[in-house]
């Protein structure tokens, strides 16, 4: 469950442009490559919004720097 509510932040963080939320989540365990709705997920936030210590972050945490936009696999 808390897993599940620390995948729910990241997706939150991205919604709210919150950095601080999602690298709290990364801390706590969650899937680093969840994608919203939109496809989009932390990584190509981060990137999109050019904050480059949370894409270093990311990376560190395994980001998928691959994934695309709405990129379903």
């Amino acid at each position: 469950m808390a897993l599940q509510i620390a995948e729910a932040c990241v997706l939150r963080g991205i919604y709210n442009d919150d950095a601080d939320l999602i690298t709290m989540s990364l801390k706590r365990g969650a899937y680093v490559n969840i994608p919203t709705p939109a496809g989009w997920t932390a990584l190509i936030y981060a990137a999109s919004a050019g904050n480059a210590p949370l894409v270093k972050d990311l990376l560190k945490h395994n980001g998928d720097y691959n994934r695309a936009e709405n990129d379903v696999r």
